[in-house]
């Protein structure tokens, strides 16, 4: 079945507010974590796929520095 383009634009917008919340929720985290965070790693973090930032989310538990994240 064929997708319309309404709904792969609907599709295409609800996968960047996952991306985008989750971005989010990673940030707070880190920031609780770490403290400030420098402005790269802000840029960096809100850059990645929802794929990459679901494998980094659970790392926060676990990593000893920002470093350990392998960000860039």
């Amino acid at each position: 079945m064929l997708v319309s383009a309404a709904q792969a634009d609907y599709e295409k917008g609800f996968a960047q507010g996952r991306a985008e919340g989750r971005a989010d929720i990673l940030l707070e985290q880190l920031c609780c974590r770490f403290g400030p965070l420098p402005a790269q790693v802000d840029t960096t973090i809100r850059a990645l796929s929802l794929e990459r930032l679901q494998e980094i989310t659970p790392l926060v538990l676990t990593v000893q520095s920002l470093a350990d994240l392998h960000l860039g």
